[in-house]
């Protein structure tokens, strides 16, 4: 079992907006992850610590699920990825 971790920082301003299209969606985002891929929850970075405001965390079962994400076409899945 792998943890890969995403880390991204949010446009000024946009930080209530991101946190209430993530409690939304993460029930949703959680049923269509890729094969092999575990959603295991958004965090946010409070009081300005760390270089970055929001970590995704996610678990996958071997490398080979890297290609898994890649393939994977939920339309579910696809629509939240472009928000």
């Amino acid at each position: 079992m792998l943890r890969v971790i995403f880390r991204y920082n949010i446009k000024e301003k946009k930080a209530t907006n991101f946190k209430e299209w993530v409690l939304k969606n993460k029930e949703k985002w959680a049923k269509c992850q890729p094969p092999g891929w575990k959603y295991l929850g958004i965090y946010f970075s409070v009081f300005g610590m760390g270089k970055f405001d929001v970590h995704e965390r996610n678990e996958i079962e071997n490398m080979a699920a890297f290609d898994a994400m890649r393939e994977h076409g939920d339309e579910e899945y696809i629509r939240i990825l472009k928000e």
